[in-house]
């Protein structure tokens, strides 16, 4: 059983202790095998938990109801939340991808603010357009920002060229690349242009299945 001292308890503020109290419910007895679902229940409406805070954000913002105490939002997000404003636009922006995307049917919805606003750039069906795209190369859990980015962002040949050439790849992974490119009789450079070309083969392959069963 979880135990907080008193001090603690009686000095926390208002969310911290509601906090404390459902933890100290998460560690009563009467969870059991038979609460897997409510309890992934909870768990899935955490990390999905960004979509109602910046939705909150946005009914201060935009209603000014923050004058109440503060003379700007800014003054609002550093005092009574402990943020800065354009973190809380981050997060009024990643609500508005989400429930777009809950408006046009999506039950899948981005796993976090970072992964939200990565599409904030994209509006309406556009926006619509390029999620459903990427969850047909991506599964839902292995989706991450940088992911988002470069598959609906990716870099120019002159942003390509000004890249450090150099990138740092771990021992087990060099040495497996060096054996492959001695095996084909290549150098490690073309070894690695023919990983990606057989990448670039089999996801559009991977993609025609896809769609294929979809039709059937």
């Amino acid at each position: 059983m979880m135990q907080f001292d008193e001090w603690v308890t009686d000095n926390a503020s208002n969310v911290v202790a509601e906090i404390i109290d459902q933890l100290v419910d998460i560690d009563y007895d009467y969870y059991t095998i038979d609460s897997l679902d409510s309890l992934t229940f909870q768990v899935n409406y955490a990390s999905l938990a960004y979509i109602v805070q910046g939705r909150l954000f946005q009914e201060i913002a935009h209603k000014k109801i923050y004058k109440k105490k503060w003379s700007s939002f800014n003054a609002y997000c550093s005092n009574d939340v402990g943020i800065t404003s354009s973190r809380a636009v981050q997060l009024m922006e990643a609500s508005r991808v989400a429930i777009t995307l809950i408006e046009a049917g999506h039950n899948k919805l981005p796993q976090n603010p970072s992964q939200a606003f990565a599409l904030s750039k994209l509006y309406g069906d556009e926006l619509v357009d390029a999620w459903e795209s990427l969850l047909e190369v991506y599964h839902l859990h292995e989706l991450t920002t940088a992911k988002i980015k470069s598959f609906l962002w990716p870099p120019t040949s002159n942003q390509i060229k000004s890249m450090v050439s150099q990138i740092p790849v771990n021992p087990e992974s060099l040495e497996q690349l060096t054996k492959l490119a001695f095996k084909l009789k290549v150098s490690i450079n073309d070894c690695v242009s023919l990983l990606l070309q057989n990448y670039k083969y089999y996801l559009q392959l991977s993609l025609v299945l896809l769609k294929l069963n979809f039709a059937t």
